[in-house]
């Protein structure tokens, strides 16, 4: 069966719009700014590859061959952790997802510490003493000492970036 003649002059058209439509979704979807020579993006809440600067979520950040992970951070009160020490609100501590935290007891990044960045500050020195059973990969809770040099406590959630010393 031979095709009509409305079919053939509607058929570039329609390759072009369906071409058109495919680049302006991958354009228009959300991404965080980050160097392709440098990094690449894996999954919204996972790591990110690098050498030496990254620019997460529009954050420079400074890299020493460790994963960076972006996600949100809320602050939460400390008592006795998974890592079994107990620490206070006015300690910098933090606790990370059971993807970040590893299984058995204690859990194999307890004590590490890591640097979080938000909104260009940065704090070194946040020691994991805890699981975020209900963290997003990538996500963070933050002892109030912690997150208060980002935000006020009532902010009650800020997108971070954060990775392991």
């Amino acid at each position: 069966m031979r095709p009509t003649s409305s079919f053939i002059t509607f058929q570039p058209l329609f390759v072009l719009l369906t071409l058109f439509s495919c680049f302006t979704l991958s354009i228009a979807s959300p991404m965080p700014a980050f160097d392709p020579g440098t990094a690449s993006l894996v999954d919204g809440g996972g790591p990110i590859a690098g050498r030496d600067m990254v620019s997460a979520g529009g954050l420079a950040v400074e890299r020493r061959q460790a994963q960076i992970y972006m996600g949100r951070a809320t602050i939460y009160e400390p008592g006795l952790g998974a890592c079994g020490r107990v620490t206070r609100a006015t300690d910098l501590v933090g606790a990370i997802p059971p993807a970040q935290f590893g299984s058995g007891f204690p859990g194999h990044k307890c004590f590490k510490r890591i640097t979080v960045q938000s909104g260009g500050i940065t704090l070194k020195n946040v020691q994991i003493v805890d699981q975020c059973i209900f963290c997003a990969a990538g996500g963070l809770d933050l002892s109030q000492a912690a997150f208060t040099r980002f935000a006020p406590v009532a902010a009650g959630m800020i997108d971070v970036v954060w990775y392991f010393e």
